[in-house]
Formats: structure tokens, sequence, C-alpha cells
């Protein structure tokens, strides 16, 4: 696969990565059950980035006598599993929170460190691309 596919990866990785540690340390310090389901919601996704590296890992491998066509299409059946990965872990801890909240009634606290972390967030998701974009100007020597 392109550099630049990987690049947008890796940039996603490390955006994801400091996602939830914002939204880790907001759930910590404000005890907010959506901070806690933000968070885990993140490293999913982080968790995502790399399940989507090691695809494109294993789809770089030479022909074989096993695979003569090689392993190009692996990268599609790695991103499969993130969309289910996505999808099913996403939707059980977002129904777990639910009951949770429903069974012991959280108080409502303020809710500007929550929209401080998630304005936080959304800017470092809105730098992955510039990110990628950024290295993959044309004329940039390639190493």
């Amino acid at each position: 696969m392109a550099d630049g596919s990987k690049l947008s990866i890796y940039s996603a990785l490390v955006g994801g990565i400091a996602v939830a540690a914002i939204k880790f340390v907001a759930w910590a310090m404000s005890g907010s059950s959506a901070m806690l389901t933000e968070a885990i919601h993140s490293v999913i996704d982080t968790t995502n980035q790399l399940l989507l590296l090691f695809g494109m890992h294993r789809g770089a491998k030479p022909p074989d006598e096993k695979h003569p066509f090689g392993y190009g299409m692996e990268v599609y059946f790695w991103t499969f599993v993130v969309s289910l990965l996505i999808f099913s872990l996403g939707g059980a801890v977002s129904i777990y929170q639910g009951v949770l909240t429903i069974d012991f009634h959280d108080k409502l606290t303020g809710p500007e460190l929550e929209e401080a972390a998630d304005q936080l967030s959304d800017q470092l998701k809105a730098a992955d691309p510039r990110i990628t974009r950024l290295f993959l100007r044309p004329g940039r020597a390639k190493n």
C-alpha cells in the first residue's frame, strides 16, 4: 500500500492515543460515565489503527505456494474486522454505561470539563489529515 496510507494511519494512531488520554483524564476528574464511554471508544479506534497496520503488513507479503496471488486482499479482511469491532464493542460499551447510569442515577456535573475534552479531541482529530497532507506535498524528498 502507498506510504501515504501508512502515514495517515500512523497520524490517526498518535492522535487516537492523545484523544484517549485526554478523555480518560477528563473522566478521572469528573467521574462522568459519558467521558468513560468516549475514552473506551477512543481506545477501540486506536486499536483499529493497529489492526489496519497489521493488515497492511500481512498484505505486503510476497506470493508463495499456498497463496500464489499474494496476500494483498488481507488488508480488506482486517478492515472488515475493524468495522465489526467498532460496531460491536462501541455498542456494547454504550449499552453497559447506559444500564449503569439508569441503575445508579449518576448526578449531573458541570459540563465544562467534558466539553473542553471534546473540543480538544476534535482539534486533534482534525489535525490528522493536515499532518498527512503536509508530508505528502509534491516535491518533498522521500526518505
